[in-house]
């Protein structure tokens, strides 16, 4: 059995099939064993049920998935704000970005020193998040950052089975290639941070969704 006529032969209606189309040009090693799939079945309900369950035509998912770059979010937050002072509720930021959805594992907060590990990032963990700190380098970098709310981002997305909704807070656009990853992968994405004069947009993820405000 082809898979694509046969894919274009059922009743489904055309964003289901382009949407099926791109999963299988995008995982190719899936098509064979699709269509073997569809040639054991007897009928067209069970072909049906078959595309549209197990490779998800739409994700339709609650469940979210929140990642922090604190380093960045606080940088934005100063120029957003420009105040001299500034407190974040982090137990309030969660609560907005969560709002009535599923959080299945802890949200990801990644972050430098200083502030040193005290009073101030224990404080984030009693919100419920999973902290993960680096020392800044000779020159104030703080790559390890990024490269470590990247690489949680890919895992989170390979260790699920269903495509579900990623939330990343930050305000650059060092995030594309896991943001990518998650898009081709069925996922949606949310980037929340911080309107400013110099704050970067990506076209394939909604603009500011005011959540630190």
């Amino acid at each position: 059995m082809e898979l694509y006529p046969e894919i274009s032969r059922l009743t489904l209606d055309d964003d289901e099939k382009t949407a099926l189309f791109v999963h299988f040009t995008n995982k190719p090693a899936q098509k064979a064993e699709a269509a073997a799939v569809l040639s054991a079945c007897n009928n067209d309900a069970a072909r049906l049920f078959i595309l549209k369950d197990p490779f998800l035509v739409e994700n339709n998912s609650n469940d979210v998935f929140l990642f922090v770059d604190n380093s960045n979010f606080f940088i934005q937050a100063k120029k957003s704000t420009k105040s001299p002072t500034l407190n974040i509720d982090y137990g309030r930021l969660l609560m907005t970005i969560k709002g009535e959805r599923n959080m299945p594992d802890p949200p990801v907060l990644v972050g430098s020193i200083p502030p040193p590990y005290d009073t101030f990032w224990r404080h984030i963990e009693k919100k419920g998040y999973n902290v993960t700190l680096f020392e800044r380098n000779i020159n104030n970098h703080e790559k390890e950052v990024d490269t470590t709310v990247a690489s949680r981002i890919v895992q989170t997305v390979y260790k699920n089975s269903h495509p579900a909704i990623i939330a990343l807070v930050a305000g650059d656009l060092d995030f594309r290639p896991p943001i990518n990853i998650a898009l081709d992968e069925g996922w949606k994405v949310e980037l929340w941070h911080w309107d400013t004069d110099d704050s970067t947009h990506d076209e394939h993820v909604p603009p500011s969704l005011g959540a630190a405000s």
